[in-house]
């Protein structure tokens, strides 16, 4: 009996495994796979072909075994190290402070004429004008400030929060725009936070803000503009690429090929061109069961080239039905996307554990669509990639499943050098951007959409009884010139008398940072998706929110460590 961290039969060191229990008595050789449990628990699994002795006799077979917890479960405690406490003003001075080196350090970017940021990690340097990238990026030394950069903004969660997440939530949700939500929450809060100092109540302020924002939210659906045509999209990917022709032809390109419902993937590749790549594929409306799946942490997704495809509509209860599925694929060193009803607890932890250890490399997608569009959806599966739909309405089991019933699936590429790291960020923002437009429209871009709607914050003030509630309009109102004035300053000119000379314009009227001139920006083409602009304003009323109804921080002390030789008075430095 070999034992392992208190359960009977991991992975023998030996080439021969003999197990003895309740169970009778087994030899087995060249094991083959792992299996897992939760203490307590038992797990089937199967260890590849081997010899099975019982009362003397020898038969080659396929073995299924049981194993179990030989110990009791272990309860962990965790206690928490000391905290720094802090209170009311000394509270907000800290965190906005995090907020500020946040905010200076992602908004030199905005803009046609926006700066570079050079990252450095892992010992190798970054380029970078992408905004989310640079905010996933920092880290403040001082507990609080790095609180108020990281760890203060909404997050999908109703109560919890994080800074720094503004530009996470509004990456996911509309794919752009992280900067401008960046800069509309610092301006949001450091007008707040000073209405607040002088006694403004905190809730009501929140509660004018969020009203405010709905309403423009409103505005801005109603005045949007449909993307019309391949110049269109080519004006909107070219704008959220930092005003590159080339990348906005690049992304025009590959969607009219794909047309609005493709999916667009970029990857690098060995040579030095970017190209767009058309290959026939589908989306489908799920994805893995396990996020011990991921095969790219970076983007949370699961990535396999040239994969084997099993399409079922089946649920897998044990390992042994699939196993030898899984030999084959192990076999021929290729991955394997299962795609079925369901599967057991037990045989996704075989897998989960099998895949951590490196034997397998493999993913699990639950059966997408509801009925009898569920099996026309895996009958196109089947049909795309060449296997062999497995239906159980046919009689087709999952056991006698050979590998030439499977299917492959093939995937999609820039280069890798510094430079081309941000041009690979510049067309992503490009992409979803796009996407986003597509969807809601577009309205005057360069900050100037946000200026005019100025115009609104006055008729929303008469709907607002309270008068807190009238000054969270108007923080709102004060943070909405923010973000023209940053393209303003990183091209150059003076930030107010640009916000002055467009909220005296007409609503598509605005400053080309590109020309420094005040144009028709729809005609310019100068444009920004209606998404992106909701996202950035409804995000940053959202963490805006949430940090002028703090009152007080717990961070974690920082011990300073002992110097090895005692530190002298007047002696050591």
């Amino acid at each position: 009996m070999h034992m392992k961290n208190g359960f009977d039969l991991l992975y023998p060191p030996l080439q021969t495994i003999y197990v003895s229990e309740s169970y009778g008595c087994a030899v087995l050789s060249c094991p083959v796979f792992y299996a897992i449990s939760v203490a307590g628990s038992m797990v089937d699994g199967w260890f590849g072909q081997g010899m099975m002795s019982t009362n003397g006799r020898r038969e080659k077979q396929k073995v299924c075994w049981l194993w179990r917890s030989t110990q009791n479960r272990v309860k962990l405690v965790v206690r928490a190290g000391p905290k720094r406490t802090s209170f009311d003003g000394e509270c907000r001075e800290g965190l906005l402070a995090g907020i500020d080196k946040l905010a200076d350090a992602v908004s030199v970017t905005i803009g046609p004429k926006g700066r570079n940021v050079i990252l450095s990690e892992s010992g190798t340097l970054k380029v970078i004008n992408d905004g989310v990238t640079i905010a996933r990026a920092i880290e403040l030394s001082d507990a609080i400030e790095n609180a108020g950069a990281l760890l203060i903004q909404e997050s999908h969660s109703p109560h919890k929060y994080s800074f720094m997440q503004v530009a996470t939530k509004t990456n996911d949700l509309a794919g752009d725009g992280t900067t401008t939500a960046i800069i509309l929450a610092r301006e949001m809060i450091k007008s707040g936070l000073l209405a607040v100092a002088f006694g403004a109540n905190p809730v009501s302020l929140k509660k004018g803000m969020e009203k405010t924002a709905k309403e423009l939210v409103k505005v801005l659906k109603k005045k949007s503009i449909p993307v019309i045509g391949r110049d269109g999209i080519r004006a909107v990917a070219s704008i959220s690429a930092g005003s590159d022709e080339f990348i906005g032809n690049l992304i025009s390109e590959a969607i009219s090929k794909i047309g609005p419902n493709g999916v667009i993937s970029i990857e690098s590749s060995s040579s030095s061109e970017t190209s767009v790549i058309v290959e026939e594929g589908m989306k489908i409306d799920k994805g893995y069961m396990s996020p011990h799946f991921i095969t790219n942490e970076d983007k949370s997704i699961v990535e396999f080239d040239n994969a084997k495809v099993l399409v079922t509509d089946q649920k897998i209860s044990t390992v042994k039905e699939i196993v030898p599925l899984l030999e084959k694929t192990m076999q021929l060193s290729v991955p394997l996307l299962i795609i079925a009803e369901d599967i057991s607890k037990q045989v996704l932890e075989t897998m989960i554990l099998n895949k951590m250890r490196g034997l397998l490399k493999v993913a699990v997608v639950k059966c997408p669509g509801f009925g009898e569009g569920k099996k026309a959806l895996l009958q196109d599966i089947a049909l795309m990639t060449g296997a062999d739909f497995l239906s159980g309405d046919l009689g087709l089991t999952l056991e006698g499943a050979t590998s030439d019933r499977l299917g492959i699936a093939r995937k999609v590429g820039a280069h890798t050098e510094i430079e081309l790291e941000d041009r690979k960020l510049r067309i992503e923002d490009a992409k979803n951007a796009t996407f986003a437009a597509m969807d809601e429209g577009v309205v005057p871009g360069g900050g100037a959409t946000y200026v005019h709607l100025l115009e609104d914050i006055s008729i929303i003030k008469k709907t607002l009884e309270d008068q807190d509630e009238q000054i969270g309009a108007n923080i709102v109102g004060v943070a909405l010139v923010a973000p023209s004035k940053s393209i303003a300053a990183n091209a150059g000119v003076d930030g107010d008398v640009v916000a002055e000379k467009i909220r005296a314009s007409d609503w598509k009227i605005g400053y080309n940072a590109m020309n420094g001139k005040y144009e028709d920006l729809l005609a310019a083409g100068v444009v920004d998706p209606c998404r992106v602009s909701r996202c950035a304003l409804q995000n940053a009323v959202s963490v805006a929110g949430i940090v002028l109804t703090t009152q007080a921080i717990l961070v974690d002390k920082t011990r300073k460590e002992k110097p090895p030789v005692p530190l002298v008075p007047g002696i050591s430095p």
